[in-house]
């Protein structure tokens, strides 16, 4: 299931486009993914194997690590912090960047996959579009040196 997310998520990252138009291609594709095969994104995104913990140099780990990959790269182009530019930086050093990101628009994905916001009568194209504006308006507020 994670490498189908890792394919999905890799062909969006390879896009023609700029790097801020890739990640909200990647962004997309991940919904898209979810929407439309909930049961591989229930398997990846939930408890569903009970009190199972994937060890963390451990294969499905590294799956994960792959799938998610894309978006340290691309973040790290957005930010402006490329290798030459900043060799002090990783891809690691992005990861709090994309975790932040990833938890806002992971979260609507799973409200709507799971069927959580079928209630409200919202518009979710509409809404889901509006937090990725948000997320790449706020996206590289991390690096931004404070008080400026």
């Amino acid at each position: 299931a994670f490498d189908a997310l890792g394919a999905t998520l890799a062909a969006a990252e390879a896009t023609p486009g700029t790097p801020d138009e890739r990640f909200v291609a990647a962004i997309h594709a991940y919904r898209n993914f979810a929407r439309t095969s909930p049961h591989l994104y229930a398997l990846v995104f939930t408890d569903s194997i009970p009190g199972f913990v994937a060890p963390p140099e451990g294969p499905t780990a590294a799956a994960a690590r792959d799938a998610m990959a894309p978006f340290s790269r691309l973040a790290r182009a957005i930010c402006g912090q490329s290798a030459a530019a900043e060799p002090s930086r990783s891809d690691a050093d992005f990861l709090p960047i994309v975790m932040r990101a990833w938890g806002r628009w992971h979260g609507l994905v799973s409200l709507e996959v799971f069927h959580h916001l079928d209630w409200t009568g919202l518009e979710l194209d509409r809404l889901f579009a509006a937090e990725v504006d948000s997320i790449m308006t706020d996206l590289c507020e991390q690096l931004r040196p404070s008080g400026g």
